[in-house]
């Protein structure tokens, strides 16, 4: 009986200690957004050669108005040694550096000859406004619409305000279209009438 009373308090005791006291869940910690950007500064420079010379390095420093400055350096495949330079503020990530595309000879003719054509075609027309007394940029006015009762729209799609108008060209063709199937309509019924009076003369075989 002890042994049994015994076994029962070494099994209470085990998960009493297997069952620990839980913990207040962590709050988070929002003051880091308030703290004011501290300086700092740090460079290095590196080679991609085991004790080779130096080809590449990494100058950064944060001053007291909060601006972040850097440059890096490195030599390209062609061995020619780049250099990117930019600065972070509160408008954001801005970069100069000798590595970034630029335009063609053919493409910087394009953008003058482009720039010259707008120029010109914006001048010509605010001289048109002018001439017509109408504002350069007038205020859009609300698109107004016809309205058209379902019938007249069965009847004739040619009511819609904005349906495109078949020409004279056209109307005649439908003229001259309809007029040829009238007369093969007209040919065929007469041969199919014909057919049906030579069936009905021929007298019929019994078997």
């Amino acid at each position: 009986m002890k042994t049994w009373i015994l076994l029962c308090l070494l099994g209470l005791t085990s998960v009493a200690l297997a069952s620990p006291a839980k913990l207040p869940a962590a709050q988070p910690d929002d003051s880091f957004e308030d703290e004011p950007k501290r300086p700092y500064s740090f460079s290095w420079e590196a080679s991609r050669h085991y004790h080779g010379a130096p080809d590449r390095e990494h100058q950064e420093e944060r001053g007291e108005d909060g601006i972040t400055r850097g440059v890096f350096r490195y030599v390209d495949p062609r061995q020619k040694v780049q250099e990117v330079v930019y600065y972070s503020d509160d408008n954001g990530f801005h970069v100069d550096a000798s590595n970034l595309p630029q335009d063609t000879q053919a493409v910087q003719d394009a953008r003058f000859r482009f720039a010259e054509n707008f120029e010109r075609i914006r001048q010509q027309h605010a001289q048109i406004a002018a001439e017509r007394g109408v504002e350069e940029y007038p205020a859009e006015e609300p698109e107004t619409y016809e309205q058209v009762d379902i019938r007249d729209f069965i009847n004739n799609v040619q009511l819609i305000p904005h349906t495109p108008r078949e020409s004279a060209a056209v109307l005649n063709h439908r003229s001259r279209f309809a007029e040829n199937f009238e007369r093969i309509r007209q040919e065929h019924s007469q041969l199919a009438a014909q057919l049906e009076a030579q069936r009905a003369e021929q007298p019929q075989e019994y078997q």
